[in-house]
């Protein structure tokens, strides 16, 4: 396309976009490819998927015409804009805020955070868990009738980081329970319309057709294509941060901001303090930013960041989506990210402002440092991964009573609930978790319906159960002098001091539920031993699935590796297929031990066993059924799938473990050993050697 062309465009849709252009584009002049692309199809009330790279103006691309489409308009209207982070919802804000202001419309937050008004505003930022509140808690008088009836569309911000998870499964059902409120809203009068328009944004997602179909009814897919170029800075192999990165910051002159991704916020933590003990003799500062750290202290490191001229923010995937940080001069990954797209979404938050990002990849063992090998090459290549997950049970139950509690006199009849579960999980399903509901005695059957039992009364009251997070318990770090918030889900072992966000604390009291410390002489005590509560360590089987990618191997070939007197088959399909192919040995008498990548076992391996290719799913469900909550914790099942009818949590796993691809490439793989010396490199690698 010519830059006339362009041009052209640009001018023809600011001629169809008056007033939004002023609010949004006056400032720049030109738009951007995706922005060419998606906003004519928003423009006309069309359901739509943006796909682009970070940086591409996707959020205007969403927000400018769905504010030209309602501008103007006799009936009042709002978009709700939905971000999966408390974070970014608030960067979000202050992006729009400027536009806002020019444009006289009422722009609010109401995230765990932050609670306005919602009542009468033109764009309502929230996050999912807020959103299910919204919904629930958002009733007003008989003329208006509900805080959201009227919404005319939504945005679902950075989609693909809770598209494959619980919280997806249940933005999916706000969705649809959202849909439901306005055909209500139009009917008792309160809006004159009852359509909705939805948009989602993202920037990395390996299933553009599914999440279309699952969240926007079958709109519109926008894909602009587009990879910036990635600059390895440091050398290859075994690099841990903690010494490469202050002999790099040491060789350059120039100061840097650098933005360091870990696994784990004990890690942030530790990482934080080190780097702070080499970086500040050289007027370096390090900040920690991790989701157990206070609300203050999170907004203090991503401010710090993104004024600080010689700065080290060391964090989790907290700041991996979108959160206006600055502009990061080098991005350090300390270990593999868990797939190929968040490694693109961490690598994509340095250099925005170029066409080009600088990448540090740090590993501690050989393993993970043939993993980042294989995410960087693929990366370049421009494979973002596999379908990912889908189909969380437990969220039924969750917006069972989340639906319950939103009706005015928190009853609904077993009928209406039935229309809502029926096209999620099937109408015998739904029977299924109802009559359990109604044993366990979450709901009470009354004359008029169905109500919440006392359990889930008490869960509704105290807002717990509009999230499907699970929870992590913990005790909570307090400054012992002004009492201020530091951190939760905090596990304390002991000690005179704790180290959190590279502070070192000196542990004042302690009362089993609360540890209050100072910040001050902690540096000369012996550290104690504290750890997070978490819901556990996300599931990386793109590693593997990028390492196959990688090698250039078919799905159905497996090479066998011989390494210190055993046969190591690398299956390379993450740890659905580990778990059937130890459900195959179990049942012919085969002991197999493995993980993501590959199996082993203390017979020889170089001929593929029988029981491989003649095994049936006949006894698959028994086998569920024996060992229904150990499966459920390797394949990373909701902690809540506890209380769901067992039927419903076999079915589940026995769609997850018999899917039908898997099953065909496990009979008809091919167990090959590896003459190749590059892949044979690569695997040993892959076994610490």
């Amino acid at each position: 396309m010519s830059g006339q062309t362009e041009l052209e465009l640009d001018r023809c849709l600011a001629q169809h976009m008056p007033r939004a252009w002023h609010g949004f584009f006056d400032r720049y002049g030109r738009l951007t490819p995706v922005q060419r692309a998606a906003m004519p199809h928003v423009l006309e009330g069309t359901d739509v998927l943006i796909c682009a790279a970070t940086a591409s103006g996707k959020t205007e691309a969403a927000c400018a015409p769905l504010v030209e489409r309602f501008l103007g308009r006799s009936s009042p209207w709002s978009i709700l804009y939905v971000s999966p982070t408390r974070a970014l919802a608030n960067d979000m804000y202050y992006r729009l805020q400027g536009p806002a202001e020019r444009l006289g419309l009422r722009l609010v937050r109401r995230t765990g955070d932050y609670r306005q008004g919602a009542a009468g505003a033109n764009i309502i930022i929230t996050t999912p868990e807020s959103f299910d509140s919204l919904l629930c808690r958002g009733k007003m008088n008989d003329t208006e009738g509900h805080v959201l009836s009227r919404v005319r569309a939504v945005i679902l911000d950075e989609i693909h980081v809770v598209a494959s998870s619980p919280r997806g499964e249940q933005l999916r059902w706000l969705t649809e329970r959202l849909r439901r409120l306005r055909v209500q809203s139009r009917e008792k009068g309160w809006t004159a319309h009852e359509d909705l328009q939805v948009l989602a944004l993202s920037a990395t997602i390996p299933d553009m057709d599914g999440v279309n179909r699952r969240f926007l009814r079958d709109g519109i897919v926008v894909h602009v294509p587009g990879a910036r170029e990635i600059e390895r800075v440091g050398a290859s192999g075994v690099l841990q941060v903690e010494k490469a990165l202050p002999d790099h910051l040491r060789s350059t002159q120039e100061g840097l901001k650098v933005l360091v991704f870990s696994g784990s916020r004990r890690r942030v933590d530790t990482l934080s303090a080190k780097l702070h003990k080499s970086l500040s003799p050289f007027n370096y500062k390090v900040i920690a930013h991790h989701g157990s750290l206070s609300r203050s202290m999170r907004e203090g490191a991503e401010e710090a960041a993104k004024t600080g001229v010689r700065s080290v923010c060391c964090a989790t995937s907290t700041l991996e989506i979108g959160v206006d940080i600055g502009d990061i001069d080098l991005v350090v990954l300390d270990g593999p990210a868990p797939n190929v797209a968040s490694f693109l979404q961490q690598i994509g938050r340095g250099n925005r402002r170029t066409s080009q990002t600088r990448v540090m990849l740090c590993a501690d063992t050989q393993s993970a440092a043939t993993v980042q090998e294989a995410m960087l090459a693929m990366a370049r290549k421009g494979w973002v991964g596999e379908p990912m997950a889908s189909g969380f049970c437990a969220v039924a139950r969750q917006q069972v009573a989340s639906y319950i509690f939103q009706a005015p006199q928190q009853v609904r009849s077993r009928e209406k609930i039935l229309e809502l579960l029926s096209p999620q999980i099937g109408s015998a399903n739904g029977n299924l978790l109802l009559d359990h509901m109604i044993v366990a005695g979450e709901l009470i059957c009354r004359s008029r319906g169905l109500t919440l039992g006392a359990a889930l009364v008490e869960q509704c009251q105290g807002g717990q159960i509009h999230s499907t997070i699970e929870s992590a318990y913990g005790a909570k770090v307090v400054d012992d002098s002004t009492g201020a918030s530091i951190a939760t889900g905090v596990m304390y072992r002991g000690g005179l001091r704790v180290d959190i966000a590279g502070h070192m604390l000196q542990v004042r009291s302690w009362d089993g539920s609360t540890l209050a410390v100072s910040r001050t002489g902690g540096n000369k005590l012996p550290a104690g031993e504290i750890s997070y509560a978490t819901s556990g360590k996300p599931p990386v089987d793109g590693q593997a699935l990028a390492l196959g990618k990688h090698l250039g191997l078919d799905d159905g070939v497996w090479p066998v590796v011989g390494h210190e007197g055993k046969d190591y088959v690398f299956h390379l399909g993450g740890r659905r297929r580990l778990e059937l192919l130890q459900f195959v040995a179990r049942t012919w008498g085969l002991s197999i031990k493995g993980n993501e990548f590959w199996i082993t076992s203390d017979e020889p391996l170089t001929i593929k066993p029988l029981a491989f290719f003649s095994f049936t799913l006949g006894t698959l469900g028994r086998y569920v059924n024996e060992n229904l909550t150990v499966l459920e914790r390797r394949l990373h099942r909701p902690k809540a799938n506890q209380h769901l009818p067992s039927a419903l949590r076999e079915r589940e796993l026995l769609d997850v473990l018999g899917n039908e691809y898997e099953v065909r490439v496990v009979k008809e793989s091919k167990w090959e050993s590896c003459l190749d010396l590059r892949s044979l490199d690569i695997l040993r690698g892959l076994l610490g050697q």
